[in-house]
This record gives C-alpha cells, sequence and structure tokens, in this order.
C-alpha cells in the first residue's frame, strides 16, 4: 500500500503447496498489498520460506503439522501465511490466538 493511497489491496490464494507456486504468488504481489496463504504445506522448520519470496513482503504463518511426537501429525496439507507489503508493516498489529 501507498502510503498516500486510500486503499488496501488483499487477496486469498490456496497454493496447495508455496514451493511450487512461487511465481503465481509473486505475480499477485504486484496487483495485492495482503496476500492470505492457504494449503503452503510447510513444516514449522519451512516457515521462514514464506520470508524470502519476496524482499518487497514480511510475512507470518502457521503450519498445521505437529512435529513434536516421533512421527509427524497433522495435516501435511494444511497451513496459513500473510505476506504483506513491507511499507504496511507499521499499520500491521499481530495477534497471538496461543492455537496453532
Amino acid at each position: 500500500m501507498h502510503l498516500n493511497s486510500k486503499s488496501l489491496r488483499l487477496c486469498s490464494f490456496n497454493c496447495r503447496s508455496v514451493k511450487s507456486s512461487v511465481n503465481e504468488i509473486r505475480a499477485l504481489f504486484s496487483r495485492f498489498d495482503i496476500v492470505y496463504l492457504r494449503e503452503h504445506w510447510l513444516l514449522p522448520s519451512e516457515i521462514n520460506f514464506l520470508s524470502g519470496i519476496s524482499d518487497d513482503f514480511l510475512a507470518l504463518g502457521q503450519s498445521a503439522v505437529n512435529v513434536h511426537k516421533s512421527v509427524l501429525v497433522g495435516r501435511p496439507y494444511g497451513g496459513t501465511g500473510i505476506l504483506y507489503r513491507k511499507t504496511s508493516s507499521e499499520l500491521i498489529k499481530f495477534v497471538d490466538t496461543k492455537d496453532p
């Protein structure tokens, strides 16, 4: 969002594996200020992958996989992420729900 703009452009995208959808996500960055991702399929240790998609966007994500057990538990096809334009970061306030 440009600071002089009065609109905020956002979208939601079911990427069905963020690693295979990087080009599509980058295309969304040219049109939107906030991109909500569903079904990124990342493990908790891979969430930082979201921050590397664009130098102009920051990211926050949650995995749907529980890695605290000897066998992976959870829906490997889940996961959510929010990617937002760095220039909007002063307008963003995170709310931790304590619920993955």
